[in-house]
């Protein structure tokens, strides 16, 4: 079936074939079905895999509309709640950032005091 069988376009990325949004119990079959072809193993859940590409999305420095606009919530502070956790990448280029931030060499007064 295509789009011209559909009563309404919800705008969804994966629809049922009407158009509308799947039914739970066949998106988690799918989800596990789709984890098995790509030989993931372990017991992995939609909603760890929204969690893990908005953190990676936020890692980018995305602005918090698109973010809140990809996400479909209307608050920031439930995207930062749920979506917005610490990498190490991040920390890496924070870090970095701040010993840029550092001068290079001793202030004058630390070799004064070296010389007292």
């Amino acid at each position: 079936m295509g789009k011209s069988n559909w009563e309404q376009d919800h705008g969804l990325i994966f629809p049922n074939s009407l158009g509308k949004p799947q039914d739970t119990k066949a998106d988690h079959k799918w989800w596990k079905h789709l984890l098995g072809w790509a030989s993931v193993s372990g017991d992995y859940t939609l909603y760890q895999l929204r969690k893990t590409a908005f953190t990676q999305i936020g890692s980018l420095n995305a602005p918090v509309a698109n973010m809140l606009e990809f996400t479909g919530h209307a608050n920031a502070s439930t995207l930062y709640q749920h979506y917005a956790f610490a990498t190490d990448e991040a920390r890496i280029r924070i870090l970095e950032g701040i010993d840029g931030l550092r001068p290079v060499g001793q202030p004058e007064f630390i070799s004064e005091l070296e010389s007292n």
